[in-house]
């Protein structure tokens, strides 16, 4: 019999089948529950990271905000007092340049011939901030290294958001980010900027400039879920920081666009599904943060492989999926080691005691009856068979021993009752002889011949009568002699 017809296969596969059924479907409703939950924590988590990050950055570049306007209260102050001295306000402006990492440059830029009215004596005076004309333009510089003081031409001021976003609106002001020329470098950079007030007249704009690298320098450095990465909008929606340089002052210009416009305008956190290099799906948390001292509000976007988000809940899966295995295989291992101790094993003693009593062998006792389950219970029923058997097959062989003896007995009867006849046939030939040598007259003849014992006496009386009828001839013989004589 095959594996595949046996009792233990089929009881393994019915009941192992049954148990791996039930723990799949187990783990799948499991699974179905917890990857929700783990998906929706993974969501959380990387909102919360984003927030994080915002927050982060919110209070560095507020801290920068708040020294830039320290700065140009430095200077308002100084001023209102009298003091006009260009000196003075290029050492409170050098002061700040290297206050934080953040920081690229320190500058104040007047108000045309605002500060002290001595523009036209100071033109060229590089050394004393002023520029070619003789405004007082410092630009205190930290690149490479190395602080630097460049004066600014008014051309490169006048027109520009960080001289004008402040002046005109006499508000502190966030600029978005832009290029500017340091030395021979053309350095991408954003600015808070601050109107100079002294005698409730602008004297200028004062503020530092946050070079884009060291935003992404610093944001780059940073690894959420192990390989994402963090990136900064301004508020009018350009990359502020980008891994890619080409993208950098660059307006958002992406999957979900109108979606990050409504952030920035609305300050609530989005979640955009974006295609990374390599079509690589990409969760895009876009998280707004509001510089509330600057009236501008920035986002913090990061970016995260879907995989990686995904990646709790597949290694859930994967963990339930082989521990489901191993307790299946476990269950199977089991049901067979059960299986072959209490089934197939006290079968297969069964099986050749039955085998045994076919093959006519009553006198092995069946194994298993000291079995207390089913199987010694058929193995009690079948050893009460086998002693029934036995006492037939004892009872068949004296009646064969019996008929056998009997036969013997006829056989040997027969051979008796014939050897009988053979000697009366003898006998009787012997006897006829005699009697024809009697006939003869020859008085001599005997029955010499060994006859059968129930012969003999009458052997003995022929003989005996023989001899006496030779008596009695031979006295008639010599009786008649003497009558002759």
């Amino acid at each position: 019999m095959s594996f595949r017809q046996s009792i233990s296969a089929k009881l393994l596969g019915i009941g192992g089948g049954a148990i791996a059924c039930l723990l799949l479907a187990g783990s799948y409703l499991v699974l179905h529950q917890v990857e929700g939950t783990v998906a929706s924590l993974s969501d959380r988590y990387g909102t919360e990271m984003a927030r994080a990050t915002a927050t982060g950055i919110a209070t560095e570049l507020t801290e920068v905000a708040a020294t830039g306007r320290s700065m140009a209260e430095a200077l308002a102050a100084v001023h209102a007092r009298g003091v006009k001295d260009r000196q003075t306000a290029l050492d409170i402006l050098r002061s700040n340049v290297e206050s934080s990492d953040y920081i690229l440059g320190s500058w104040y830029f007047e108000a045309p011939n605002a500060f002290d009215g001595k523009d036209a004596q100071m033109a060229g005076r590089k050394d004393l901030g002023s520029n070619s004309t003789g405004s007082f333009m410092p630009y205190w510089s930290r690149l490479d290294g190395k602080v630097t003081m460049e004066p600014a031409e008014d051309g490169q001021v006048y027109p520009e958001a960080f001289y004008t976003a402040p002046a005109e609106t006499g508000k502190p002001a966030m600029i978005d980010p832009y290029a500017y020329d340091i030395g021979t470098k053309k350095v991408l950079m954003t600015s808070v900027a601050f109107p100079v007030m002294s005698g409730g007249k602008l004297i200028g704009t004062a503020g530092l400039d946050i070079a884009l690298d060291n935003l992404t320098a610093r944001l780059g450095a940073l690894k959420p879920f192990g390989d994402g990465q963090v990136m900064l909008l301004s508020g009018n929606g350009k990359w502020a920081a980008h891994p890619n340089e080409s993208l950098r002052m660059q307006l958002y210009d992406d999957a979900g666009k109108a979606e990050v416009q409504g952030a920035l305008a609305s300050g609530r956190d989005t979640q955009l599904a974006v295609s990374g290099p390599g079509d690589v799906g990409l969760r895009r948390f876009v998280m707004p943060f509001p510089l509330k001292t600057m009236g501008a509000t920035w986002a913090v976007v990061m970016d995260v492989p879907d995989a990686t988000i995904a990646a709790p809940a597949r290694s859930l899966a994967t963990g339930l999926v082989v521990g489901s295995l191993v307790v299946i295989l476990g269950v199977l291992a089991s049901l067979f080691g059960s299986v072959r101790a209490f089934i197939v094993r006290p079968l297969a003693r069964l099986s050749r005691s039955v085998e045994a009593l076919g093959q006519g062998d009553y006198q092995r006792a069946v194994e298993g009856t000291d079995k207390r389950d089913e199987i010694g219970a058929v193995a009690a029923v079948l050893e009460g068979v086998r002693g029934e058997l036995a006492k037939g097959q004892r009872s068949r062989q004296d009646q064969e021993e019996m008929r056998r003896a009997a036969e013997a007995q006829r056989d040997r009867q027969s051979a008796v009752d014939n050897a009988k006849a053979e000697d009366l046939k003898a006998f009787v030939h012997a006897v006829e002889a005699g009697f024809d040598a009697l006939a003869a007259g020859d008085l001599t003849v005997r029955m010499n011949r060994e006859v059968a014992p129930e012969f003999e006496p009458i052997r003995q009386q022929f003989n005996a009568s023989v001899a006496a009828l030779e008596a009695t001839i031979g006295s008639v013989v010599g009786s008649v002699g003497t009558i002759r004589m």
